[in-house]
């Protein structure tokens, strides 16, 4: 080969070399620009909002039609009244109550025992009429015994009838000769009878 053609020879390979080179490189720079990399951030941490504050509890809105609530005077209830007006009429009538228990160291036999509490329950229910019905029964088992007296003559004093309670009760004290307790109670129901006897 003659030296003038190994030149073209080399020109043209150069020639085609640059160009593929150039093809390349535009080729790659194509790319580049239809799909840019992605830019390079630094990671970011997700910031997360702060917790929401506690609220305070709504109060009531007022409504119109609701009326101030100012503390009211109660009146007693109705029992309550009653016992107190009970209460002022019973010592208006009496200034104290004459029944008085039975003291349970008092010796009776039973039945006498029995009618006598019969006699108090009744009392206490205010069936004056039922209680002089145990007592006069009493009396026909127990005429001896004091307290069957002193039971009578409480059930006068609560009648008003204070002669007659008095005598039942100088009656019991005669009888209580040996109940120091019976005599005790016999005397005060004396005093309670004639302190307003005429």
């Amino acid at each position: 080969m003659s030296p003038s053609g190994d030149g073209n020879d080399q020109r043209i390979n150069r020639s085609r070399a640059l160009w593929g080179a150039l093809a390349l490189g535009a080729l790659v720079s194509g790319c580049a620009l239809t799909n840019p990399p992605p830019a390079h951030h630094a990671p970011t941490r997700a910031v997360q909002p702060p917790p929401p504050a506690a609220k305070p509890p709504a109060e009531p809105t007022p409504t119109h039609n609701a009326t101030p609530t100012a503390p009211a005077v109660t009146a007693p209830p109705p029992a309550a009244a009653e016992a107190h007006t009970a209460t002022v009429e019973s010592t208006t009538e009496s200034p104290s109550n004459p029944f008085q228990p039975l003291p349970t160291s008092v010796v009776l036999t039973p039945a006498l025992r029995a009618l006598l509490l019969q006699t108090q329950s009744y009392e206490a229910a205010k069936d004056f009429d039922a209680a002089d019905a145990c007592l006069t029964r009493a009396v026909r088992i127990g005429a001896q015994n004091p307290w069957v007296w002193i039971k009578k003559a409480e059930l006068r004093l609560a009648q008003a009838d204070r002669p007659q309670a008095a005598a039942y009760a100088r009656k019991a004290k005669v009888l209580a000769l040996h109940d120091h307790e019976a005599a005790q109670r016999a005397t005060a129901l004396i005093a309670e009878a004639v302190k307003s006897t005429p």
